[in-house]
């Protein structure tokens, strides 16, 4: 995450790539954006749910350093002040919700404790959210897709189960089938042929952690949990960003209508990978154990009522700036303005979704488009770097395992090294 915070307005990221090279350049990554101006002198914008959780969440980071240390000395100083920087700005023209976990264990009978883990946080949004349009007929697919796939609870997958069971609420009450928990259930994790043919070759799955036990019931005989053997379908990059393995992490619910348009019904981006440490481990029947600090945001049409941008930091941007019909809103002048974009990381171009900032119109649909339409105000076109439906792995597609030999050199001639891969 990145906050920028200047003296008109404050810029608030959030991204699925670390600040290293490899991820920003040659990894497909997405960020969400939003500027938020000043708050109203005399003007109470009133309570923020995205600014509470996002002060919940920093004020919850802690320095690995050792507490007596400079260095820590140094983030606490700097933590505080950003906090007392950021109660000067107005978050309450949020278009996404906040979604994070903090380490600790947690129970459900405690809602303050309960929306510290993203799991039970995520569901809570979603039981309070009405499903668009045709979804609620059990039309829809869940879409998982991560970069790093952890052990899930192996042949009973309970924790998956948990994860599965919690994306598929409403308000009118949850679609999960137990009997069936893995119907109309998608995770698109990147199979060998993708790694090997990638822009980095075999290199770039020293990016995508996954061991094969966690996939494989019995890996001699190429036998997978069923969890997976019904699940998984072929990462599938778009024109966006061809040839790249991902490092970008998704959850949504989705459908297609017969011209082939695909509906989110919402979308979660995410730092959270598909592991018991992000999404929580249940402990003693009724206790969530969380063991990273992740941070998301949540997408929903309850929150988005036009697409038109108001607000800007960088009013002229090709990406962030304002739409060129309207006026520059001016940073002092305004409590709901704001704008926002998700975007795919690339080494020559990006894309973005433009973020509604009014309440005054209804609810816009989620479509998946590298483009905006200009023709269609009521519609959040989302950049998918990725194709959405997938194929399903066949009997001979092997998912990619970074601690499994390759006999195969990658599209560079160069040979798989097994140094440092830990079973």
């Amino acid at each position: 995450m990145t906050i920028i915070v200047t003296r008109t307005g404050v810029r608030v990221c959030v991204h699925t790539g670390n600040f290293i090279d490899c991820d920003w350049f040659n990894a497909t990554n997405a960020t969400f954006v939003q500027d938020f101006a000043l708050k109203q002198e005399g003007v109470s914008p009133g309570t923020s749910d995205f600014g509470n959780e996002l002060e919940s969440f920093l004020l919850a980071i802690r320095s690995n350093a050792p507490s007596a240390s400079a260095a820590a000395a140094a983030i606490n100083t700097a933590k505080k002040s950003l906090m007392n920087r950021l109660r000067y700005y107005d978050f309450s023209s949020a278009e996404v919700k906040i979604v994070s976990s903090i380490p600790g264990k947690y129970t459900r009978t405690s809602p303050a404790e309960a929306k510290k883990t993203a799991l039970w946080r995520l569901q809570h949004l979603l039981e309070r959210e009405d499903l668009p349009s045709g979804f609620e007929r059990s039309e829809g697919r869940l879409a998982i897709q991560i970069s790093s796939l952890s052990n899930m609870g192996g042949r009973e997958s309970n924790a998956l189960r948990n994860i599965t069971s919690a994306l598929w609420s409403s308000r009118s009450g949850s679609t999960f089938n137990a009997s069936r928990p893995w119907e109309r259930l998608q995770i698109i994790w990147p199979d060998e042929v993708a790694v090997r043919y990638s822009n980095l070759g075999w290199s770039a799955g020293n990016s995508l952690p996954c061991n094969a036990k966690n996939i494989y019931a019995d890996e001699a005989q190429g036998r997978m949990y069923d969890s997976f053997r019904q699940t998984l379908c072929l990462w599938e990059s778009s024109e966006i960003r061809p040839h790249s393995c991902p490092h970008i992490k998704t959850y949504t619910v989705y459908k297609t209508d017969e011209r082939g348009t695909h509906q989110l019904a919402w979308c979660l981006l995410t730092s959270s990978n598909l592991s018991q440490a992000a999404w929580g481990q249940i402990q003693h029947g009724a206790q969530l154990a969380v063991s990273s600090f992740e941070i998301g945001v949540l997408y929903l049409p309850s929150q988005c009522r036009t697409t038109r941008r108001r607000f800007s930091l960088t009013p002229f941007h090709r990406l962030l700036g304002l739409d060129l019909e309207d006026e520059p809103v001016a940073a002092s002048s305004s409590s709901s303005s704001s704008s926002s974009s998700a975007s795919s990381s690339s080494s020559s171009s990006s894309t973005t979704a433009n973020s509604p900032s009014s309440h005054s119109s209804p609810s816009v649909r989620f479509l998946v488009s590298a483009h905006q339409r200009d023709d269609d105000v009521h519609a959040l076109y989302f950049p998918m770097p990725f194709k959405l439906d997938s194929s399903p792995y066949s009997s001979e597609t092997r998912p990619w395992t970074w601690d499994t030999a390759k006999q195969e050199k990658d599209n560079f001639g160069q040979e798989y090294s097994l140094q440092g891969k830990h079973s």
